[in-house]
């Protein structure tokens, strides 16, 4: 190790294992003090700035950068990137501590990759919610599914690193346990279809009025994803049905007949029993 710290604390009469070790804890107060300082301003001045500019313009799809923290959640890839650059500074390379520290700064980029992933597709779900269409197919199974398959893939890539294995020898062992994967994610895997059955042949749309009395659920569809189908009835409560159960039993889509520029009214009138007899000739006179 050749640099001026260490020189000067050997010749001082420091030993040499003690001025190697302080020479890496001086460098590490360094390094993490400034990693610091750049993801305090990054979120400090970047993020507020960019917050604030996306809350103030005209438009209103860009909210959901706010509502799901995108730009929060990417500002963790600057101290971890920092710390990945400077590990050799920390500590020396050779040694177990080295090895340990670069598997928890791969792991720590797996979480942050993940989490900013989940956080894109939930932005790009609400963005699309906004501008889309009467008509138009969502796409929140398919975002769910996606999100699904990111923790899995996270997951993987984790224990890949943490075990030293290939990511993909990880995951041709669980395409193996075919059976148990399925049996994990039956209700995930019946929900992707029968979200992707309801959108592709056009069976529900949000805002659709439907009616299932199996469920008590008589109302508007107010979301769609891949494990449930929400719905607020007409007194303002909220049934959720399984979306499988839309495909696997009946139910009915008041839909057309909202098309068709009609509408059905359901009144309660209450009569008397006693009141109701023959109408005689002064009544029909």
């Amino acid at each position: 190790m050749d640099n001026q710290l260490y020189h000067f604390l050997t010749r001082a009469g420091v030993s040499e294992p003690y001025a190697s070790t302080l020479v890496y804890a001086a460098a590490g107060i360094i390094i993490l003090g400034l990693t610091m300082l750049t993801t305090w301003l990054t979120r400090r001045y970047l993020v507020r700035t960019a917050s604030r500019f996306i809350a103030t313009n005209r438009y209103h799809w860009d909210d959901a950068l706010l509502k799901n923290r995108l730009l929060e959640k990417l500002v963790w890839f600057v101290p971890v990137i920092l710390l990945f650059q400077a590990q050799d500074l920390l500590v020396p390379a050779e040694s177990s501590a080295a090895l340990l520290l670069r598997k928890a700064l791969l792991c720590a980029f797996a979480v942050v990759t993940v989490r900013g992933l989940i956080a894109l597709l939930s932005t790009v779900n609400d963005i699309h919610r906004e501008l889309h269409r009467p008509g138009t197919i969502h796409i929140r199974g398919y975002v769910d599914a996606a999100k699904i398959i990111t923790y899995v893939m996270g997951v993987i890539f984790v224990l890949a690193i943490l075990t030293n294995r290939s990511p993909w020898g990880l995951l041709s062992v669980l395409g193996g346990l075919t059976a148990v994967t399925m049996l994990i994610f039956k209700d995930s895997i019946l929900g992707f279809v029968a979200s992707i059955q309801l959108t592709g042949t056009d069976m529900v749309r949000i805002g659709d009025w439907i009616e299932m009395p199996s469920y008590g659920a008589d109302g508007d569809v107010i979301d769609i994803s891949i494990h449930s189908v929400r719905v607020r009835n007409w007194d303002k409560t909220i049934t959720t049905i399984p979306t499988y159960t839309l495909i696997a039993n009946s139910f009915k889509n008041w839909r057309g007949m909202s098309e068709s520029g009609g509408r059905r009214i359901k009144r309660a009138i209450n009569i008397d029993i006693n009141s109701i007899h023959f109408a005689g000739d002064e009544e029909l006179a």
